[in-house]
C-alpha cells in the first residue's frame, strides 16, 4: 500500500459502527472484494493523522481511504465545535471544499434555532463521556439548503483517555423525512375531509374497539369523542346481533 490515495478503492466498504474504546476508535465495517468475497473486519483506529494512515494501511491496504466513500459523514471536532478532520462525504453533504470546512464551526452549519441545542447536546457527551446516537439533526448546506442527518456524536479521547472534542457519523435522510411529512400532511387533509362529510365513519382495530371517528359518527352513536374513543362493539351492538357483528 502506498500513502497516496488510488483513483479506484481495492475494496468496496460498507460501515457498520463505531465503537470507542479507551484512546482508540474501532471502525466495524463489512468488506466487498471481487475476488475474495464478502470480509467483515475491524479496523483500528488511532488519534493523529501519521498513526491512522498508518494503522489502516497496514492492515487493508487502500481501504483506509474508508473515510472518503462510505455515504456516511465522519468528523471530528475540538471541545469548541471547530472542524480538525473528516471525510469527503461530509464535504459533499455540506456543499464546501475540505479548505473550507477545514476550521469551520459547528454554527455555521447549524440553523440559528438549532445552535443551542446542538451546545447542550455535546455538553452533555463531554459531561457523562456517553454518546449520543441515532438523533435527528437538521443542517444547512453552503448553497442555503437545509437537510436531515440521522447522526451520532461521540467523545474524542486523548491518549491518557481525556475529552478532547467529539466525532460523530451523519447519514443524510432528507428524502425521508421530506416523504414522511408529505404522508403525514396527506393523512391530515384526509382526517379533515371525513370530519366535513355528513355521513358517520369510524375505524376499528381487530378487537373491535374504537380508533378513529368523526363527528358525523359521534351524533350518529349519541356518544362524545371522548366516550368512543376506544369503545368496543359489544357497547353498542344488541346482544342477540354480537355473534353475527364478530363474525362479519
Amino acid at each position: 500500500p502506498t500513502n497516496t490515495p488510488t483513483a479506484t478503492p481495492d475494496y468496496v466498504l460498507n460501515l457498520s459502527h463505531i465503537e470507542c474504546v479507551d484512546y482508540k476508535v474501532e471502525v466495524h465495517f463489512v468488506l466487498l472484494n471481487v475476488q475474495e468475497g464478502i470480509t467483515p473486519g475491524t479496523l483500528t483506529y488511532f488519534f493523529g493523522s501519521s498513526q491512522r494512515t498508518h494503522a489502516a494501511s497496514k492492515n487493508v491496504g487502500n481501504v483506509w481511504h474508508y473515510f472518503d466513500y462510505p455515504p456516511d459523514g465522519y468528523y471530528e471536532v475540538d471541545c469548541a465545535g471547530n472542524f480538525t478532520f473528516f471525510n469527503d462525504a461530509l464535504c459533499r453533504q455540506l456543499g464546501y471544499s475540505r479548505e473550507e470546512l477545514m476550521g469551520m464551526n459547528y454554527r455555521v452549519y447549524t440553523p440559528s434555532e438549532n445552535v443551542k441545542k446542538q451546545s447542550e447536546l455535546n455538553k452533555q457527551v463531554y459531561r457523562t463521556g456517553n454518546p449520543n446516537e441515532l438523533f435527528l439533526m437538521e443542517q444547512v448546506r453552503k448553497d442555503g439548503k437545509r437537510i436531515f442527518t440521522e447522526s451520532s456524536v461521540f467523545p474524542l479521547r486523548n491518549e491518557k483517555a481525556e475529552i478532547v472534542g467529539f466525532r460523530g457519523i451523519g447519514r443524510d435522510v432528507t428524502e425521508r423525512v421530506q416523504m414522511e411529512e408529505a404522508l403525514r400532511r396527506s393523512g391530515e387533509r384526509w382526517r379533515t375531509i371525513l370530519e366535513e362529510i355528513e355521513e358517520g365513519y369510524y375505524e376499528v382495530d381487530l378487537a373491535g374497539n374504537f380508533t378513529f371517528m368523526n363527528d358525523a359518527a359521534c351524533r350518529q352513536f349519541g356518544y362524545s369523542r371522548q366516550e368512543l374513543m376506544g369503545m368496543n362493539y359489544r357497547v353498542y351492538v344488541p346482544k342477540e346481533d354480537v355473534k353475527n357483528v364478530y363474525r362479519t
